[in-house]
């Protein structure tokens, strides 16, 4: 470990100021997620912890559900979706291990938002790539760290992580 801390920056705030300003998004050339989905998603595949938020996909694609505790689970730990209609799930296991899912059988894994909430993010992604067929596709939405409502636990997963790397 103290080598993987020699290459660490000594503070939060050195990570924050080497990160680049934000890109000014020219609305023209705005690309949805429903868009880069039509393109790049097919075959059957799973989508980890969608909620209520499924990522929209063509109808050709096949999708099955996967969380690690039921719908009426989720509703009794997250009461704020009370209201909201959440996907039928199909899978009920561990978003970062995928145990029950076979090496090589998806045509994509989706996971919108997850892996900021993972205890082994690279953990998570191994796996991903491990029930991926060879030409599969992986689709993430990961938060920009700067504009999200929890920073602080965040910068606190990219230091853990940076530590992992190095």
């Amino acid at each position: 470990m103290a080598a993987a801390e020699s290459v660490l920056p000594d503070t939060d705030s050195s990570i924050e100021a080497s990160l680049p300003s934000p890109p000014i998004l020219d609305r023209a050339a705005f690309v949805s997620r429903e868009q880069i989905a039509g393109a790049f998603i097919s075959g059957t595949g799973i989508e980890i912890g969608a909620l209520h938020n499924l990522l929209k996909i063509s109808n050709t694609a096949k999708v099955k559900y996967v969380d690690r505790i039921s719908n009426e689970e989720l509703r009794q730990h997250y009461p704020e979706l009370k209201d909201l209609l959440l996907v039928e799930l199909d899978i009920i296991d561990n978003g970062e291990s995928l145990a029950s899912i076979k090496n090589n059988s998806q045509d994509f894994v989706i996971a919108n938002h997850f892996l900021e909430h993972c205890e082994n993010p690279l953990g998570a992604i191994q796996n991903m790539f491990r029930v991926l067929k060879p030409e599969g596709t992986l689709y993430l939405a990961i938060s920009d760290k700067r504009f999200t409502f929890n920073v602080e636990i965040v910068q606190f997963l990219q230091l853990n992580m940076l530590k992992e790397i190095f």
